[in-house]
């Protein structure tokens, strides 16, 4: 089953944009910001995400290095409630500062 939120891109309370400075001023301002925002803490707030079990996030650049087998099965066998593969780190450019957007 797919679905399609609205997500909230708001700044956090007591966050004031106009006194702070962007990690990625020539992409769009807070773009970076409320993605990574959104992906550490928004998505879980958000009621349809919290009547799950198991969800699965691929980026627009994701590849599968492999063939998959059944990832919410072997989750839930193993009692598995978070996990990732990276083959890569952001940049620090990237990365600087995001947490001040995350609280």
């Amino acid at each position: 089953r797919v679905e399609f939120l609205i997500a909230d891109m708001s700044f956090p309370q007591g966050f004031e944009p106009a006194r702070a400075q962007s990690a990625q001023p020539k992409r769009s301002a807070w773009g970076y910001q409320h993605m990574s925002r959104f992906w550490t803490r928004t998505i879980f707030e958000h009621p349809s995400i919290q009547r799950l079990d198991y969800f699965l996030r691929l980026d627009t650049d994701s590849f599968l290095m492999s063939p998959l087998y059944d990832l919410f099965d072997d989750a839930r066998r193993r009692g598995v409630s978070y996990g990732y593969r990276q083959a890569g780190k952001d940049t620090p450019h990237r990365s600087t500062g995001l947490w001040g957007m995350h609280k």
